[in-house]
């Protein structure tokens, strides 16, 4: 008994019980000059999935191009692969459909292992890319059901109305901050040095 409440105690901010608000993570620039500006997650689905999703935007720009990503963190109980060129089929709010592909290969085979509560769990961060017309999509009427193309099967989330509206809001937030981050001076180490 003991270990399943810390078990719970565990997971509790994996399940979204905890309210989160859209703010900038990080903004640090590589070492090949690309900045790379990531966001706050919020959490999709139910606590009973097997799959927790949560999804986040994210950026990196190179001079004055900007691209953005829909990331999407899922963390499992079992190992997650994603291959290279895997599918992320979007619903909007307003019912149109989209497709978004990976880049690169997304696997965790080794993962995480708790052993207080005696649990591993295995997480991965698959990213999109979004072109100007789905980032608008996104922001303007959110996502109401997206499928994610794994090596072993389709994980499926569909959103109702609250969180709908809820994901749109939070998304077009951190679309606001990171167009407001782009703006202001990079988060250079030699800055005020």
């Amino acid at each position: 008994m003991k270990r399943l409440f810390f078990f719970f105690i565990l997971l509790f901010p994996l399940l979204g019980f905890a309210k989160t608000t859209p703010e900038i993570l990080s903004d640090k620039i590589d070492s090949d000059g690309f900045r790379i500006i990531d966001c706050s997650r919020i959490t999709v689905g139910k606590w009973t999935d097997r799959i927790s999703t949560s999804l986040s935007l994210s950026c990196i720009q190179v001079g004055d191009s900007a691209t953005y990503y829909l990331t999407i963190k899922m963390v499992s109980a079992s190992p997650l692969n994603i291959r290279q060129g895997s599918a992320l089929v979007l619903r909007f709010g307003d019912n149109e459909v989209a497709q978004l592909s990976t880049g690169i290969e997304y696997s965790d085979n080794i993962g995480d292992y708790n052993a207080y509560a005696k649990v591993s769990y295995y997480t991965i961060y698959p990213s999109y890319q979004l072109s100007d017309y789905i980032l608008e999509k996104i922001t303007r009427f959110g996502i109401r059901k997206f499928r994610i193309e794994t090596v072993l099967k389709n994980i499926d989330r569909e959103l109702d109305n609250d969180k709908l509206k809820e994901v749109a809001i939070f998304l077009r937030e951190e679309y606001r901050l990171i167009q407001n981050q782009i703006d202001n001076k990079a988060n250079d180490i030699m800055e005020g040095f």
